[in-house]
């Protein structure tokens, strides 16, 4: 109880320094306040080891410097845009290059600029560190390029030694790149004048310059892993991959639709980033294109290899944030967030303990990321896009299904997967949990739908009657009737008295294309509501095996239906509207629009008054299902929302996306006087939420999420400490509204 105490004090205090540069006179009481931030009572200024643990706002600056904020240190320096930064390979100092034309050394724990000097006449756009921490090395739009001797003997304190001044080029010089064979004193620079050069950096001079390959301004330039070939790229949508020795084309690479900005190579892979948004995965050996990533939404700045991996990436854009991925599952992993203007450039200290990055708002910006128990936390989660989830009827369970053929059953408030369904032999649609809370029924494209006992993670039947893609399946209340819909256009009822041994009961014919959903009514055993790609919606007697309705209205796919009060029912559709019926008479209510691509995922709230959405534009969306009014709207996720489940008991509800990702939301912390939306159209003006709680073991390590409970992220990074602490205190459910995550 008395940790538990401290938490909460630490949680709604305002941290303050106000103590001017730290001296060795005030040192202490600095190191004090650190403490206050951190859930370790160790050293915060000297150890990299701990962990921020709580919002922290800090109301004053330390001389230039900022304290500690939602778990990042930021240092504002430079007067003008920051293009590079680079961490020592001893840990302590951080070096970046500025269009101030400047070079700052900072100390990254005691937060002191230790050297600033005006490096170039002009802009500077890379700086690059040598693995001994002894040479640093400059490229500017004065079109030099320059090797630096670092003294380390008084901590970097003594001026820099300029020992070259590389002059060749004809206008800016973009970029600066280090053979990793370092023995070599080989690099390469790039320019607008459409070369790259290779340099030898010791003896100052020019080796090879190669001007055939690209048909406007060269943004990027670097050596392969192995030190044998130059690759560059450009303004003219084309990487080129040179022979080093001879200055010949190996390979262009031609993909994106315009300028390439970044490159990291690793063995004989290829990842670029551009202006069109995408990251690239390449295969150098084959010049070939293996995989196209959407994670950013601007300009992707940076791409860098994750210290130690082969295939971990991490990438800074100009739509604010950094993303951590596997190039080869395709699945984002990490992401961070902070800086205020576009991230310029990103990359991890040599031990993997942060990741540096610097940023159009002037700053530079030093995060703690733990990539080894990140990775370690990833094992048992799925592997690809998630397609379906759903809750227990205790609410003690959900269970997820993927493109990876796996069911996975999850220990809620935990998170932990607890057992793991193997037998699909293609993507699993759907899972859902049987009445009797031991059973899930899973559909699938391998054309079956499966009952499985998941405790003892065994399959106890299997139907194979459509013949086709099984889209989806509802149990009646009473467990005693299941109905499918798939690609076979029909419905099927199987009788699941026996769970074993599953028998056709009904068949109900009559859609044109593929069922895509169908649903019991949850008061009237015998109308079973089905949504269909032939744009219809129709209605049911299975007594009868009749049809008593066929609703037109949408313009395309029918996704899901759901049953709302006063007999109401919600569809969603791919032409991306959602919309209120009287399913008895036929006729639309009401039509419900904000989202701006199609609605895969609908489900309401259990008291049915309230309608959730989840869409391909990444957002969902909360609406009154009375009105049809929209009440809050979020970026859920940064790929398709998939899928949605309800807590039956309580606000919460769960998303699923193409992202990889789950996620656990609290409707009553995105409401009232902090996002006071009601009656508005808020679509176009309302707050992001971009995470309540993550209930991703990809991203649990992330350390504002590593501590025993949530933050709010919307609210800290508006500076509203009182909306944050109000939030908590009056969120329902647990004492003082805290979300237990592990």
């Amino acid at each position: 109880m008395a940790e538990q105490e401290t938490k909460e004090e630490v949680r709604g205090e305002d941290i303050v320094w106000d103590k001017g540069p730290i001296t060795s006179s005030n040192i202490n009481d600095f190191k004090e306040l650190q403490k206050k931030c951190f859930r370790s009572p160790k050293d915060a200024v000297m150890d990299a080891d701990v962990i921020p643990s709580f919002v922290s706002h800090v109301t004053k600056n330390l001389g230039t410097s900022q304290l500690f904020q939602d778990g990042q240190w930021t240092y504002t320096h430079h007067t003008y845009e920051v293009y590079g930064s680079v961490n020592s390979r001893c840990g302590y100092y951080i070096i970046s290059a500025s269009r101030d034309m400047h070079i700052n050394i900072v100390h990254q724990y005691q937060m002191k600029l230790v050297k600033r000097w005006k490096a170039h006449t002009s802009t500077i756009m890379r700086c690059r560190l040598s693995k001994d921490d002894k040479y640093l090395f400059t490229c500017s739009f004065d079109q030099t390029a320059k090797v630096w001797e670092l003294d380390k003997s008084n901590d970097y304190s003594n001026t820099p030694k300029e020992i070259q001044c590389l002059k060749g080029h004809s206008g800016w010089v973009y970029d600066v790149g280090l053979n990793p064979d370092e023995g070599t004193h080989e690099l390469v620079t790039c320019s607008v004048d459409k070369s790259v050069k290779l340099w030898n950096w010791k003896e100052g001079t020019e080796i090879r310059t190669y001007d055939k390959g690209h048909a406007d301004c060269i943004r990027r330039c670097i050596f392969s892993e192995d030190g044998t070939k130059i690759i560059s790229a450009g303004q003219d949508a084309r990487i080129v991959v040179w022979d080093k020795y001879n200055a010949s084309i190996i390979y262009k690479l031609e993909g994106h639709t315009t300028y390439v900005l970044s490159l990291a190579s690793k063995g004989s892979i290829l990842v670029s980033g551009s202006t069109d948004k995408t990251i690239r995965v390449w295969d150098l050996e084959e010049g070939e294109q293996k995989r196209v990533l959407h994670f950013h939404s601007k300009n992707v700045e940076s791409v860098e290899f994750v210290t130690g991996s082969n295939d971990k990436v991490i990438s800074a854009s100009l739509d604010k944030s950094i993303r951590i991925f596997d190039i080869n599952t395709g699945l984002q992993e990490y992401v961070i967030e902070g800086h205020t203007g576009g991230v310029y450039d990103a990359q991890f200290s040599p031990d993997r303990r942060f990741v540096v990055s610097c940023s159009a708002d002037k700053s530079v910006k030093l995060t703690k990321i733990e990539v080894d128990k990140m990775e370690q936390n990833r094992k048992g989660f799925h592997t690809g896009i998630i397609w379906g989830v759903s809750f227990s009827p205790d609410a003690k369970w959900y269970a997820t299904s993927g493109s990876d053929q796996l069911i996975k059953i999850w220990e809620y408030y935990t998170y932990n997967v607890k057992q793991t369904l193997k037998g699909h032999t293609a993507h699993v649609t759907t899972v859902f949990f049987l009445p009797d809370n031991k059973h899930v029924v899973s559909t699938s494209y391998d054309n079956t739908t499966r009952i499985w006992e998941y405790a003892a993670e065994k399959e106890i039947a299997k139907m194979e009657d459509h013949g086709k893609v099984v889209w989806f399946s509802d149990c009646r209340h009473d467990q005693k009737y299941l109905a499918t819909a798939g690609g076979s256009f029909n419905i099927i009822v199987y009788d699941i008295s026996t769970l074993s041994a599953p028998t056709v009961a009904k068949t109900l014919k009559g859609h044109t294309y593929d069922v895509l959903t169908c649903k019991w009514h949850p008061d009237q055993d015998h109308i079973v509501i089905s949504g269909s790609s032939d744009s219809t919606i129709r209605v049911w007697n299975i007594n009868t095996e009749s049809q008593l309705q066929s609703i037109a209205g949408h313009g395309s796919i029918i996704y899901h239906v759901v049953f709302l009060v006063g007999g109401l029912i919600a569809t969603s559709s791919m032409d991306t509207t959602i919309r209120i019926w009287d399913w008895l008479h036929g006729r639309c209510e009401k039509v419900l629009r904000g989202h701006t691509h199609p609605i895969p995922a609908l489900v309401c709230t259990p008291d049915r008054k309230r309608i959730i959405s989840g869409s391909q534009d990444s957002t969902v969306k909360i609406w009154q299902a009375e009105t049809g009014m929209l009440e809050f709207s979020f970026r859920a996720h940064i790929a398709w929302v998939r899928n949605l489940a309800v807590d039956p008991n309580t606000d919460r509800f769960l998303s699923v996306s193409d992202d990889g990702s789950v996620r656990v939301w609290k409707v009553s912390l995105i409401n009232q006087k902090y996002y006071p939306f009601l009656g508005e159209d808020i679509t176009a003006k309302t707050k992001q939420i971009e995470e309540i709680v993550e209930a991703d073991p990809m991203n649990m390590t992330n350390s504002l999420y590593k501590t025993d409970y949530s933050i709010i992220h919307d609210l800290a990074n508006a500076g509203n400490v009182k909306a944050l602490r109000v939030c908590f205190q009056n969120s329902a459910g647990l004492p003082n509204g805290q979300i237990p995550l592990r």
